[in-house]
């Protein structure tokens, strides 16, 4: 390697720039894949930009005559170590090339073979997408370089950024070096002022192996802000649309996903749909971070010619064309953390979009008494739900179930979304340990009861399953919602004698289980609702209409006698219903049904098949995306 050029050496046809620091087995591949170029006369120019050690100089690929380095003594950034290359190079035609990413053989000459055809000044390829973290291949298309102007408007098209870039010496004389002034988006500076020179040129055919692992996209969002505005000014005046300008954060957003950062893509969409003011945008960014459906359609799989180029340079063991190109996986679950659901609600709030949310809680408890995997149904440890509650009652407006419809009707912009709070059956915990907590937050539920336990303490075979667990007793199928999914199969005569051999077992009925007429006082008393769950807790779709009549009159007087009010809201059991058993509670008098059907409200919403959302027993943040997201699908499926 040597260090410069004697005076009237050979001018190479291309001189290939690659900034480095600190990353020498990364750049001795890359290195070899440049040395590799088939047909072209180059060098090498090294850009080492403050690494803690000089660049190896014995060896190959370290001791190939076309290699030369310029060292600076510490880090002046890409930009500026760009321009260093520049200021070296000796080639009629300068390539950029990052230390990471690779090339294939014919790369150079197949991008000067379709320049030198339509006499352009600058080229670029279509690219693959390497993904260190999972293996897969996927590639992307080079834009049209008649269209190349109007995409660099809205985002960085040049797939592969800098290292699929070549262009003649000459023009980046006339247009100036990279921006140092740009840390984020020096590139796409650059890539807009070569297009404004004049046309360029493409190549079909993926030619740039870019690499996407633990430190891609780790541009601080904050950064890119600032510097869209530079960009906007120096180039559009400061009038980027804001259609134009969601483009960028989706494309962060994209390569955010790539590196399975998936809350910091949510907040990037959530964020810059309220900067661009273009809250209509988000349905369409919601695809971007959401399930696999939406995801594994934006990836296509190279063909087999890019598949043998760059699946040997993926990390992790020997890769086939199978396995390089599998679909798409879906973005890995997370807990995405409180701001960026809710800068999600507040854009949505700010809009038109008339919906709300019910809740619905089974069981909240005193501290965490069994792990999750353990429940047959959800339970909310009373910490958790209390920090819920001042979640809801200070960003969401909670009304009571039978007034929800209602509130998303009358919605209007900038009021806050309506959330109805419930609870199912009769557990004593309602009122001795959620009620308490929805005094000290100021708020109002709506519990579902049966009224089972007004005559006798009758517990549900649920419940038993519930404490038969508790006391170490295994699930029959392995897990306790399997096993209780097993049991609600059953039917009816098979299992209540399954509950009974179960309470058995247990020793004889569960103490202190229901609530009793004295608490259903109580909690009428504080302002609580009470709703109507049927007393014989049948799934509702299989009764006939007979039945269905029936059931829905079963026991619901003794609840009105105890209350003192006429109940106008039911719950059905199981949370199934359908047109039929909506159209028999409507003319068994009741104003609003609900279901598990996890849905938001809307108007075109049947008042009497509402669904409702289990609230996350895991955290607090779970339940604001919960919310957040239920009301961006409702946005997007709204008449």
């Amino acid at each position: 390697m040597s260090p410069s050029l004697p005076v009237g050496a050979h001018e190479p046809t291309v001189s290939v720039v690659i900034p480095t620091r600190d990353r020498w087995d990364l750049l001795a591949v890359t290195l070899a894949t440049v040395l590799a170029q088939e047909g072209v006369d180059l060098e090498v120019v090294l850009v080492d930009d403050g690494s803690s050690a000089p660049i190896p100089s014995t060896g190959a690929p370290w001791d190939d005559a076309r290699l030369r380095a310029v060292r600076h003594p510490r880090s002046e950034g890409v930009a500026a170590a760009r321009n260093a290359g520049i200021r070296a190079a000796r080639g009629r035609w300068i390539a950029f090339l990052d230390d990471d990413d690779v090339w294939t053989p014919d790369k150079l000459r197949a991008q000067l073979t379709a320049a030198e055809a339509v006499e352009a000044s600058f080229v670029y390829s279509a690219a693959v997408l390497m993904h260190e973290h999972s293996g897969r291949l996927t590639s992307e298309p080079a834009p049209d370089p008649a269209d190349l102007t109007v995409a660099l408007r809205s985002y960085n098209a040049i797939p592969a950024g800098a290292s699929n870039i070549m262009v003649q010496a000459e023009l980046l004389e006339r247009v100036g070096q990279f921006d140092p002034a740009f840390a984020h988006l020096a590139g796409w500076d650059m890539w807009i002022r070569l297009a404004s020179a004049g046309p360029g040129a493409s190549c079909s055919a993926p030619q740039v192996g870019y690499r996407i692992h633990a430190q891609s996209m780790r541009s601080s969002l904050a950064g890119v802000r600032r510097e869209l505005v530079q960009l906007d000014r120096k180039h559009h005046g400061g009038r980027v649309a804001g259609a134009d300008r969601y483009e960028v954060y989706l494309w962060l957003a994209r390569g955010q996903l790539l590196v399975k950062r998936r809350g910091a893509a949510l907040w990037t969409l959530v964020s810059g749909a309220a900067r661009c003011r273009r809250p209509a945008a988000l349905r369409r960014g919601w695809r971007v971070v959401s399930p696999r459906r939406h995801a594994s359609a934006t990836a296509a799989a190279p063909d087999d010619r890019s598949v043998a180029a760059f699946a040997p340079y993926l990390a992790g063991g020997a890769r086939d064309a199978s396995n390089s190109t599998r679909r798409q996986d879906a973005v890995p679950k997370q807990i995405l953390r409180g701001p960026a659901a809710c800068a999600l609600r507040l854009v949505l709030q700010a809009t038109r979009l008339q919906a709300g949310v019910a809740l619905v809680y089974h069981e909240v408890a005193e501290g965490a008494r069994r792990s999750p995997e353990c429940d047959v149904v959800p339970v909310v440890p009373r910490e958790l739900f209390e920090a819920q509650l001042r979640h809801l009652t200070t960003r969401y407006r909670v009304v009571p179930a039978h007034g929800l419809h209602a509130a998303v009707t009358t919605r209007r912009r900038g009021q806050r979304f309506p959330v109805a709070l419930t609870f199912d059956d009769d557990l004593r915990g309602h009122s001795n340990v959620s009620a308490p907590a929805l005094r000290l937050a100021g708020a109002t539920a709506t519990f579902f009861l049966t009224g089972a336990s007004l005559r006798e303490p009758t517990s549900f075979w649920w419940e038993r399953l519930q404490r038969a667990i508790d006391n170490g007793m295994p699930p029959r199928s392995g897990e306790p919602q399997a096993t209780a999914a097993m049991v609600e199969s059953l039917p009816a005569s098979e299992r209540e004698r399954w509950s009974d051999e179960l309470l058995a077992s247990l020793g004889g009925e569960l103490p202190g289980w229901g609530l009793q007429a004295d608490d259903l006082r109580a909690l009428v008393s504080q302002g609580h609702e009470i709703g109507f769950h049927t007393k014989d807790h049948d799934v509702m779709t299989r009764l006939d209409d007979a039945e269905l009549a029936a059931a829905m009159r079963r026991g619901r007087v003794d609840l009105e006698a105890a209350t003192g009010h006429a109940l106008r809201t039911i719950a059905y059991p199981h949370g199934k219903a359908d047109a039929r058993v909506a159209s028999a509670a409507r003319d068994a008098g009741y104003v609003a049904g609900f279901t598990t059907k996890p849905t938001a409200v809307l108007p075109r919403t049947c008042p009497l098949l509402m669904g409702r959302l289990y609230p996350s027993p895991d955290s607090l943040d779970r339940l604001a995306l919960q919310l957040a997201r239920s009301l961006l699908e409702a946005r997007g499926n709204r008449d």
